[in-house]
């Protein structure tokens, strides 16, 4: 990295709303990133809506006013709220001289426009969420559906005044430009993908039976369902088998419900939240990794995770996904919300361990040469540099 590149990283503040709760992919996916600056020696400006003292080894400046306000009314986000954020946000950057603000979430997106266009500098957006995708199909009730739904017109709208737009997958950007954001201001990087915790060598340990692990919150857009409906089919062929599923969320009662009922609890597991640490064993113990979402995911960290470790993925094939997993290649794609095609392909693995061990290594390799911290880290500050070139 050269003096020039590191020297004015310095003056880009980094924004997100919610840091440094690590809840989904996409705040895990910002921390690597972080991180992957700090190993460069980047410097930056940190700057959250959220209480981080006490949570982070990172230097966070809190916008105070706002760490009041509740985490629902800032996911909900109002014009109000935006004009607090605006003149707040405002204050930092001249204080602070930054010359470039990148964007994290959407949630702040619009007060962040006001602010920077205020100041007179330009914005970054990390673009992690599917594009006019009604809420209520997330599981979000009415009438917030509705309100959430209204609410993206006014992000987009600010997306557009972005001076480039970072979309976390080739689907997103299509989204991003079916929604009139200029082809030539988007640029595809995997964020969410980026992975800096790496086995020194691929383990191919033999054990009893078949183990199955799905991550993620649960909610019914996830489709554990389905999962748990494929289990009996894979019992009939093998009573080998052990299911975890790991992950919180306001579907978990309804899917312990679903398993009871099968009579499938000495194979199923639901075993709650876990950590990065506690993931990352739960993906070395695991044969494969199964994402059976039925809403489209805008990337799927979990498959590169589990790719991470050597891990074949059974993914359905929406979304971001068929970007990460290849069909027969680092894994297998399923049409969503279908139990039988799961079952299909779960039990080819089982049949077949050598074929188990191909993929995985496929899988390994490309996670490594498309996922690496470095690269992405290094295509972001591409990005600065661009932006930076187009206003001198």
């Amino acid at each position: 990295m050269d003096t020039l590149r590191a020297r004015s990283a310095s003056r880009i503040g980094q924004l997100a709303t919610f840091y440094p709760r690590t809840l989904g992919g996409a705040e895990v996916g910002l921390d690597v990133l972080l991180d992957g600056f700090d190993l460069k020696g980047l410097g930056y400006m940190l700057i959250t809506l959220d209480r981080a003292r006490g949570e982070t080894g990172r230097k966070v400046f809190e916008i105070s006013p706002l760490q009041i306000v509740p985490r629902r009314a800032k996911i909900f986000g109002s014009p109000i709220l935006d004009s607090i954020l605006a003149n707040e946000l405002a204050k930092v950057i001249k204080n602070n001289g930054l010359d470039l603000l990148h964007v994290h979430d959407t949630y702040s997106l619009p007060g962040a426009i006001m602010a920077a266009e205020e100041v007179g500098i330009p914005t970054i957006l990390s673009y992690h969420n599917d594009v006019r995708v009604p809420h209520s199909s997330f599981g979000v009730p009415s009438p917030f559906s509705s309100w959430m739904d209204s609410r993206e017109d006014t992000i987009l709208e600010a997306a557009r005044a972005c001076t480039r737009v970072i979309a976390d997958s080739n689907y997103i950007s299509e989204q991003l430009m079916g929604a009139g954001l200029p082809r030539d201001r988007i640029r595809t990087i995997y964020i969410d993908g980026a992975i800096s915790d790496w086995p020194g060598k691929l383990m191919h340990r033999t054990h009893q039976g078949f183990r199955i692990l799905a991550v993620g919150r649960l909610q019914e857009h996830k489709g554990f369902q389905y999962l748990i409906d494929a289990v009996p089919e894979m019992v009939s062929k093998t009573k080998e088998l052990k299911v975890i599923i790991a992950g919180n969320g306001p579907y978990r009662r309804k899917l312990s419900k679903l398993v009871s009922r099968l009579g499938i609890r000495d194979f199923v597991s639901l075993v709650g939240y876990r950590d990065q640490k506690s993931l990352s064993s739960l993906y070395e113990w695991a044969d494969v990794v199964i994402i059976p979402t039925v809403t489209p995911e805008p990337f799927g960290r979990v498959a590169v995770e589990a790719m991470s470790r050597g891990k074949p993925v059974i993914g359905s094939d929406v979304g971001g996904i068929p970007e990460v997993v290849k069909d027969g290649e680092t894994g297998f794609l399923v049409r969503s919300a279908n139990p039988f095609d799961l079952a299909e392909k779960v039990l080819l693995l089982v049949e077949r361990p050598d074929l188990r061990r191909e993929i995985g290594e496929r899988a390994f390799d490309l996670c490594r040469e498309r996922f690496n911290q470095d690269l992405i880290t290094e295509q972001v500050c591409d990005v600065y540099e661009e932006v930076r070139g187009i206003l001198a």
